[in-house]
């Protein structure tokens, strides 16, 4: 099988970090987001995997240029941003006649890629997409037998029966070939709304319900932190991909200064120095960071080559 990782955002959720580096390029336990997915599908099966990009594209293919998976992972650049369903037609040329994985990346999971993608294929429906209860994004409208009815009601003129639930899509999809003949070429166009056209020709979309694994959008300042330290205090566990839960993980050449302290969950990159008499609580540093005497660092996220004067608390600091 192929699979495609969706990295062409802006991150706007994200900023000011995302002005420093990409979305994809943000560190899961000194770990790039990127890299993890690569990772996770080529663990699956995946014999190529394709990227699209958008936003500082020269990092992402810089990075991905320097590591050996194993598998071709091509990168495709997009001038204008298509959307989740356009950047899917726009590497058309990329598929073959097999079922497809599609993933944002703005996810962190460890539902098992490889069984989720032998359920669509046992199956004769057009694509089948990952939900999973995230009251936050609950907004696909899905029946009793698990198929999915529309998209909060959106292009549905009846009323939905009671037996309904409604349940986020995890941005985790696989695809038929034969959907792409409802993308158009060259424009932007979203996957929801996609679907809902398939719907409404009577295509069955089928939910793949994830109800016992994990899964977190990181693609916010909230969910990007509470990601990492769920990965630190071992709600997400991804053996061979990322390393093992601790409370505290760091990189190379940490240095801390006399009386200062690390509480709680925390993630430090490499070359960081910590002045004296500082505090660093519940918070994910980047690499090459400074931060100076009497400094507490608090439930914050410190971008890379930050110099920190001042102590701050729920900010992200470049």
């Amino acid at each position: 099988m192929k699979a495609m990782i969706l990295a062409a955002g802006l991150g706007t959720r994200v900023r000011p970090l995302s002005t420093l580096k990409p979305k994809p390029l943000f560190p899961i336990l000194n770990r790039p987001i990127i890299d993890v997915l690569i990772r996770q599908l080529q663990k699956a099966g995946c014999e190529a995997i394709i990227i699209n990009t958008h936003h500082l594209a020269d990092r992402i293919t810089d990075y991905l240029s320097g590591q050996d998976y194993g598998i071709p992972v091509t990168v495709r650049v997009e001038p204008t941003i298509l959307g989740t369903a356009g950047g899917i037609k726009n590497v058309e040329d990329f598929w073959d006649d097999r079922p497809f994985i599609v993933i944002n990346t703005d996810v962190l999971t460890d539902i098992d890629l490889s069984e989720f993608y032998r359920f669509h294929v046992s199956r004769d429906n057009a694509a089948t997409l990952i939900l999973h209860d995230f009251p936050k994004f609950n907004n696909v409208w899905v029946a009793p037998d698990n198929y999915i009815i529309g998209f909060d009601q959106t292009g549905t003129d009846r009323k939905l029966p009671a037996t309904c639930r409604r349940l986020a899509f995890t941005g985790i999809q696989v695809i038929d070939p034969s959907v792409l003949e409802f993308i158009p070429k060259g424009e932007f166009a979203s996957s929801i709304d996609v679907y809902q056209t398939m719907l409404n020709a009577g295509l069955r979309v089928k939910g793949y319900i994830a109800s016992n694994h994990y899964w977190q959008d990181i693609g916010s300042f909230e969910g990007y932190r509470q990601a990492v330290r769920d990965c630190l205090e071992g709600r997400c566990r991804l053996p061979d991909v990322l390393p093992e839960a601790r409370l505290t993980y760091s990189g190379s050449n940490l240095v801390i200064g006399k009386n200062s302290r690390l509480d709680g969950w925390n993630s430090i990159g490499d070359n960081i120095t910590i002045g004296n008499d500082c505090l660093i609580a519940h918070s994910v540093i980047w690499d090459n960071v400074t931060i100076g005497d009497g400094v507490t660092v608090a439930d914050s996220i410190v971008g890379d080559g930050a110099v920190v004067s001042k102590s701050i608390a729920g900010k992200m600091v470049v």
